[in-house]
């Protein structure tokens, strides 16, 4: 999977939902009703894309973990079966990219 088409993904596309920065402000009630100033973060579009990146790809690897351990199970229980059909077209695709 290529980065730019997690991009292109609508959920990093939402304009609705990711419009300019977005700023917390942590100020804290002393009890005696003052306020006192917290840390300021400020995180950018741009910021929070690639956290959204990061979370697909995440997501992603989980999904080809879960997809490797179920292939191994099936090998062992002798319950994979493979497409003839798909092995000659796979090597004959990979035959015809390494000659040229």
């Amino acid at each position: 999977m290529k980065i730019s088409d997690l991009l292109k993904d609508r959920r990093l596309n939402d304009s609705r939902k990711v419009e300019g920065e977005r700023n917390v402000d942590s100020t804290r009630t002393q009890p005696n009703g003052a306020e006192e100033s917290g840390d300021k973060v400020t995180i950018s579009v741009l910021g929070r894309k690639y956290s959204q990146v990061s979370e697909l790809l995440a997501e992603d690897e989980a999904k080809q973990r879960d997809r490797v351990e179920e292939l191994k199970r099936r090998i062992a229980d002798g319950t994979y079966d493979v497409s003839s059909e798909n092995v000659a077209r796979a090597l004959i695709s990979f035959t015809r990219d390494n000659n040229s």
